[in-house]
């Protein structure tokens, strides 16, 4: 499986984001310093099952809290 160490993204134009790299087997959100815009190199751990997600700064309003539900 690959591992890589970095990723280059370019980012949706004339806007800042935010990017956060997700570890999904330890279930752990870093954030990455600052707001990005352009094309970014985001460094990488190099271990599997890492997501990189991007959120503009310029978002209309936070997702809702879910709701309460009890399982039976």
């Amino acid at each position: 499986m690959r591992r890589p160490q970095s990723r280059t993204m370019a980012l949706p134009p004339g806007r800042a984001c935010r990017i956060d790299v997700i570890d999904t087997w330890t279930m752990t959100v870093d954030p990455v310093p600052g707001t990005h815009t352009g094309t970014v190199r985001i460094d990488l751990p190099g271990r599997e099952f890492m997501a990189v997600r991007i959120i503009p700064e310029t978002a209309a309003e936070p997702l809702p809290e879910p709701a309460d539900t009890e399982w039976p």
